[in-house]
C-alpha cells in the first residue's frame, strides 16, 4: 500500500461536505415529517422526531465539529478505500 500526504485544505473540505450532508439529510427530514398528516402516520412521525431531536442534539452537532469529522473521514478513507474517489482525493493508492 502505498500512501500520499492528505493536504490540510483536502481534510477540510471533507469536514465541510460531510457538515453539509448532515444538515441537508436533517432538512429532508423535517419536510418529509410536515408532510406526514393522516392517522396512521402517528409512529413514523413520532420516530422521526426522535432522529430530528438527535440531529439537532448539542451532542450530534458537536460530532460533526471539524476535527471530529477530519479524523473519522482520515480514519474510514484507510478502511473503505472508496471513498477516496468519492471525495476526489488519492489518499491512498494500493499496490
Amino acid at each position: 500500500m502505498i500512501c500520499r500526504r492528505i493536504e490540510v485544505g483536502e481534510l477540510e473540505y471533507m469536514a465541510r461536505e460531510v457538515v453539509k450532508e448532515a444538515h441537508r439529510a436533517l432538512e429532508l427530514l423535517e419536510d418529509y415529517h410536515s408532510k406526514l398528516t393522516q392517522p396512521g402516520d402517528r409512529p413514523l412521525r413520532n420516530a422521526i422526531e426522535r432522529v430530528i431531536r438527535i440531529f439537532k442534539s448539542r451532542l450530534f452537532q458537536a460530532l460533526l465539529g471539524k476535527n471530529f469529522v477530519v479524523s473519522a473521514v482520515l480514519a474510514v478513507a484507510f478502511i473503505v478505500p472508496s471513498l477516496q474517489s468519492m471525495f476526489h482525493i488519492g489518499a491512498i493508492q494500493h499496490a
